[in-house]
């Protein structure tokens, strides 16, 4: 069967904890990387906080998760990873190995 991936990529601000935001507002999900690698996945998010991230730049990022997905009861944590971020992977990927001869 077909899935659609409807995450969409939060426009990047600075921040000294979230290396990336992805939110879902169809579903009501949110997938948040943190700046230690950690990523982790949440369920149940407010649809309005969700416009609220994407459309309003003057939003902080840590702010918002913090007060929409980490420190409130309406949201759940639905998976988590301690894998290498997408940064991280494609810092990595970038980066040319040449061969070496003997």
């Amino acid at each position: 069967m077909f899935k659609l991936m409807s995450y969409v990529q939060v426009p990047f601000r600075t921040s000294n904890a979230i290396e990336s935001l992805e939110v879902d507002l169809l579903k009501q999900q949110a997938r948040c990387i943190f700046k230690n690698g950690r990523g982790y996945e949440y369920a149940n998010v407010s649809k309005r906080a969700i416009a609220n991230v994407l459309f309003n730049p003057d939003v902080s990022l840590g702010f918002w998760v913090n007060n929409n997905l980490v420190n409130t009861e309406r949201t759940r944590e639905i998976g988590h990873t301690t894998n290498v971020t997408r940064s991280r992977l494609e810092a990595v990927l970038k980066k040319p190995e040449l061969p070496c001869f003997a």
